[in-house]
């Protein structure tokens, strides 16, 4: 058989995580899967002689088999060139309807079904497309039973085209947009979320599934105090090394969090030339009283004076103190303010304290314009990196938010973006319940990605605008071909030897243990964009996959064994 060395066509892109992050990756991606992984594979396994490929693609698995005799049905929910497929739903087809068919066995590559190219997941450094992650991102992630939130490590990053049907679950609170067989985070009528130890399939979401909008949980860091870092400064314009101060934390997030919102810093000269550097908070006088209880606690002197010009009367509070300034300009002006990962990593408590003062000044509340009760808080910024920042707080606090943007006028006649973030506090509003999938189904031409995380099966996603939270990449596709197979049925499939990992796979071992796992003694190629002569070179993927094989019904203890 002649050596394949891929085509601009090659589909396999469920293969394509490569932990190389110094080349940029392309929106049109693919990885092709070599052959020779199917030939070692039928080296050490003997199969039936009817095998099924569910999932075909341009049939380079298909191809093999038939070269070592194997009748073959090969399916794939769309027809992707290769002449002998079968376009079939693998989700569609039931133990039913095979039941009284020829018994085949299962050899594939199992596609991973996701996420529009335009849906962003939240890392440590900000939310982030598909296009801008990397490996060395870590993600927030959700337990699936407990709602806790933990940042997880990615071990795989999935990428490819599709020309088929997807499902749209858009309300005024949710935005998917997603393959029909990607495994769903959403909680039934009964409040229960797993049903037989995985997630619910899309194509399975109805009316009465939902998101929990509050309850989300965060053990984050318990710190006593602010520290204020030391600088070189001047006095009298004198060179002066000016050591850290220890400040209480309380104390210094009830003051940032008002500086963050309606704070300034500035630097000027005075009559005789010296530098004056000001930090300054303006507020209305009614809620003068709260800055000075505020002010009163910091180790820094303050001044305060009446702002004439403005029509509501307002105060302006300043510290001309050259170590608080130093820290504080990093936040730059309103446009370009954003709150520090170790502020964002604090415990709950902490992040109350913050996210309250935060809101004593630059928030308001939102009325049901039905019943015009109290229903939510608004925040509002002109800084797209602090609206996401809030964003992030917010969902460790327990709550579900969205942005909005429209168009702002600034005073200086300039127009710029307005963020509004929205969320609910309100029991009553603690729900976001999907439309009907039936009602949602789109044909959808474009890029797919998702991930596969170290823990938790379960992150944190965005779409325009709107957070929510879906299933990783996983095992979806095995889980049913065990589910509709009958005993004695082998099932191969070629993944990452890191689906060994997590606490779900784990479950999955344990209702159905592989027989056997194949693992290359040499890496097996999987190139992208199917060019194996680059990768031939020394530039090949530092991924390595196995053959991971079922035989249904089996109940031992699973065998490694090395080939090649």
């Amino acid at each position: 058989m002649k050596d394949w060395t891929g085509n601009n066509k090659s589909i396999f892109t469920c293969n394509g995580a490569s932990n190389h992050s110094d080349e940029e990756r392309q929106i049109d991606d693919y990885y092709a899967t070599e052959p020779k992984a199917v030939e070692l594979l039928l080296e050490q396994e003997t199969f039936s002689p009817y095998v099924w490929e569910i999932a075909c693609g341009e049939g380079h698995i298909s191809e093999v088999l038939k070269s070592h005799g194997y009748k073959v049905r090969s399916t794939d929910i769309v027809n992707r060139g290769y002449p002998d497929t079968e376009v079939r739903d693998f989700f569609d087809i039931t133990r039913d309807e095979i039941k009284n068919e020829i018994s085949r066995d299962i050899i594939t590559n199992p596609p991973y079904k996701c996420f529009s190219d335009d849906t962003e997941c939240y890392t440590k450094m900000g939310w982030k497309t598909y296009k801008q992650l990397n490996y060395n991102d870590e993600i927030l992630s959700v337990n699936p039973k407990t709602l806790e939130l933990e940042w997880s490590s990615i071990n795989e990053i999935f990428h490819y085209e599709v020309n088929e049907d997807v499902y749209h679950f858009k309300k005024s609170h949710m935005d998917i947009l997603c393959t029909k067989d990607h495994r769903m985070f959403a909680y039934n009528k009964d409040g229960i979320v797993y049903k037989d130890d995985d997630l619910i399939l899309s194509q399975n979401i109805r009316t009465s599934h939902f998101i929990p909008r509050t309850g989300y949980s965060w053990n984050g860091n318990k710190e006593d105090y602010f520290i204020l870092p030391a600088i070189n400064g001047t006095s009298y314009n004198q060179p002066v090394y000016k050591d850290e101060i220890k400040i209480p934390m309380e104390y210094w997030l009830k003051f940032f969090g008002m500086w963050l919102a309606d704070g300034y810093c500035r630097h000027t000269k005075n009559s005789q030339g010296n530098h004056r550097k000001t930090t300054g908070i303006k507020q209305k006088a009614d809620n003068a009283e709260v800055i000075r209880q505020i002010l009163s606690k910091l180790p820094f002197d303050y001044k305060e004076y009446e702002d004439k010009k403005q029509k509501n009367p307002c105060i302006n509070f300043e510290i001309h103190n050259e170590q608080l300034w130093e820290y504080l300009k990093q936040f730059g002006k309103s446009s370009e303010k954003f709150i520090p990962r170790e502020i964002k990593e604090l415990d709950i408590n902490l992040l109350n304290i913050f996210i309250d003062s935060y809101f004593n000044g630059d928030g308001s509340k939102y009325k049901s314009p039905v019943t015009k009760n109290i229903v939510g808080r608004i925040y509002r910024t002109i800084s797209k990196h602090l609206a996401e920042d809030i964003q992030e707080i917010l969902l460790k606090l327990g709550y579900l938010s969205h942005i909005t943007t429209q168009e702002y006028t600034i005073l200086s006649g300039e127009k710029t973006k307005l963020y509004t973030i929205l969320y609910s506090p309100n029991s009553h509003y603690n729900k976001i319940f999907y439309p009907s999938a039936k009602k949602s189904v789109k044909h959808y031409n474009g890029g797919v990605w998702c991930v596969n995380l170290n823990k938790n099966g379960v992150f944190l996603l965005r779409r325009n605008g709107k957070e929510f939270i879906s299933g990783n990449c996983a095992q979806s596709f095995i889980q049913h071909a065990l589910d509709i197979s009958s005993d004695g049925t082998k099932i191969a499939m070629f993944l990452k030897l890191t689906f060994l990992e997590s606490k779900s796979r784990k479950e999955l071992f344990k209702k159905y243990p592989f027989k056997t796992l194949y693992v290359s003694s040499s890496r097996l190629q999987c190139a992208k964009n199917g060019d194996f002569e680059k990768y031939s070179k020394g530039t090949g993927t530092a991924v390595a996959y196995g053959w991971y094989v079922w035989e249904k019904g089996f109940k031992g203890d699973p065998i490694i064994k090395w080939i090649n």
